[in-house]
């Protein structure tokens, strides 16, 4: 198991939670 390869799966993985945020909740724009 590699540390940075871990990372960047979890990096990837909370910008798709963070999309599906954005998807649901069109009231809401990221700066």
């Amino acid at each position: 198991m590699v540390v940075p390869a871990a990372s960047v799966t979890t990096t990837v993985i909370d910008v798709h939670l963070l999309d599906k945020v954005v998807e649901h909740t069109p009231t809401v724009t990221p700066a």
